[in-house]
């Protein structure tokens, strides 16, 4: 096995069905109203995996100053601002607040990630990444 591999199987991710039938959410990594997910992180960080059915209008509690992205693997959302998210889109969002909300447009797949910012610059080349030209 690969350093830092996790095996981890369908059956060790819970599932927690969101409120009011709106959808559920596969916890891989951190919690969701108590359930935890098995994935082992470096630094403390949610992974997801949610449905979302028609028509719902959802709402997540997130960590004040997060960082945040969800990335939609297909359906749609509307945020409050009328902005949309569709298939193979990836939504980052601002730093500030804690709540996400969004109405659900078509049944929909995706990936939130949520965690604590490491707050360092980034530099990438190719493959790689580092916090600077001369680390690469």
């Amino acid at each position: 096995m690969a350093p830092g591999y996790q095996g981890i199987t369908a059956t060790q991710i819970p599932q927690v069905e969101i409120a009011e039938a709106a959808g559920s959410v596969r916890v891989i990594a951190g919690s969701y109203r108590g359930a935890e997910g098995p994935a082992r992180t470096h630094s403390p960080m949610q992974v997801w995996d949610v449905r979302l059915k028609k028509g719902a209008r959802v709402s997540f509690n997130l960590n004040d100053g997060d960082s945040a992205a969800l990335f939609v693997m297909n359906g749609e959302l509307k945020f409050a601002g009328g902005e949309t998210a569709g298939e193979a889109t990836l939504a980052v969002f601002e730093r500030a607040g804690s709540e996400l909300v969004f109405d659900v447009v078509e049944e929909t797949k995706l990936l939130l990630l949520s965690g604590q910012p490491f707050d360092e610059p980034i530099v990438g080349y190719g493959p790689f990444v580092m916090n600077s030209e001369v680390e690469i």
